[in-house]
């Protein structure tokens, strides 16, 4: 699935962000190198986010 979407959008794996709420599902993305952020609850999705922007 995660090689299908990178190869749609003919990206990276580590131009890639990958969010979800399943912890399985962000181990998968991680083992392929794409940034993953399992989703929590709004407020610390925007802090992830944030964190991952500023870098």
């Amino acid at each position: 699935m995660f090689n299908r979407a990178l190869d749609l959008m003919g990206s990276a794996p580590s131009e890639a962000v990958f969010i979800d709420d399943k912890a399985a599902n962000v181990a998968g993305a991680q083992e392929l190198g794409i940034t993953a952020i399992r989703f929590s609850g709004a407020a610390e999705l925007g802090a992830a986010l944030d964190r991952l922007l500023a870098t």
